[in-house]
């Protein structure tokens, strides 16, 4: 008799606990499923005459954009050039692992984007804290505009993408490791508010525009490690009055087209005379002297 009772009180709790269990999931609904905006919102290449899709733009309205991995029944493996540029709208992006290939300055003038996330699967990017990374987190591909501050960049990273902080206005000071080689193309261009800058001594090349427009800055120190200085670096720096050099670069590796502020090639073909050293201008001058 005592054991019948045991077993008779053993079924009614596991009774009540799974009318629990169906409670609970009846209280919680269906399982979410993940909504994508819709195929119109983006205008692409490759429906009628390739095996994947390329996303060249985006015509949608949504803030948060959700890319499905399929167009037409197609993958969605690249997102070209600018592709998002200028969308001031967008507050979030969401990559799919199915997209392989992500264009240069793919979310340049995208003021209000707060974070782009990567689908964990993503075989070529990752993304962290909003970032988009490649997959290893080596390269820096888009940094958000909301980013400002003192930022130092992770150490392991080893080259900061084409446009990656462009028109972050707000950052004021970045500390590049020395495990970067290299700063691309419009890396920091139009960071206005961008007064100090520590360049590792692993890069070896500053890119294109890489820090053009940042008028805020008023002195820069290029380490011995860097062999090419290509055009207009630091051109519209208007308030960069006083550079560093540490190393040797030869006339061929420094662009001659306005790579620093002052009159044409002036830095330059003072550097290539005098040489390592520290050379200086008064505000609003367009000379160069070395100290």
């Amino acid at each position: 008799m005592k054991k019948k009772l045991i077993l008779i009180l053993a079924l009614m709790s596991l009774m009540i606990f799974c009318s629990c269990v169906q409670k609970n999931d009846a209280q919680q609904g269906p399982r979410a499923v993940q909504q994508y905006n819709d195929e119109s919102d983006f205008d692409v290449t490759g429906i009628t005459d390739n095996t994947y899709i390329t996303i060249i733009g985006y015509i949608g309205s949504k803030q948060t954009v959700n890319i499905p991995p399929t167009i037409s029944g197609k993958p969605v493996r690249a997102i070209g050039d600018r592709a998002f540029g200028g969308k001031a709208s967008i507050t979030s992006v969401i990559i799919p692992n199915s997209v392989t290939s992500i264009g240069s300055g793919v979310f340049s003038g995208c003021s209000g984007l707060i974070s782009i996330n990567v689908d964990a699967a993503n075989p070529n990017y990752s993304s962290q804290d909003g970032i988009l990374y490649n997959k290893a987190k080596t390269g820096i591909i888009h940094v958000p505009r909301v980013i400002g501050g003192n930022v130092t960049i992770p150490a392991g990273v080893t080259e900061i993408g084409s446009s990656a902080f462009e028109n972050c206005t707000g950052l004021t000071s970045v500390t590049i490791p020395n495990s970067v080689t290299s700063i691309g193309g419009s890396a920091f261009a139009g960071c206005s508010g961008l007064t100090s800058v520590t360049i590792g001594n692993s890069v070896t090349s500053i890119g294109n525009n890489a820090f053009y427009n940042c008028s805020g800055l008023t002195s820069i120190t290029i380490p011995s490690s860097v062999t090419s200085i290509n055009y207009q670096a630091f051109s519209g720096c208007s308030n960069l009055t006083s550079v560093t050099f540490q190393g040797t670069i030869t006339s061929s590796n420094f662009s001659s087209n306005y790579s620093f502020p002052g009159a044409y090639g002036d830095l330059r073909a003072k550097y290539l005379s005098g040489g390592i050293g520290t050379y200086t201008r008064s505000s609003g001058s367009n000379t160069w002297t070395k100290n």
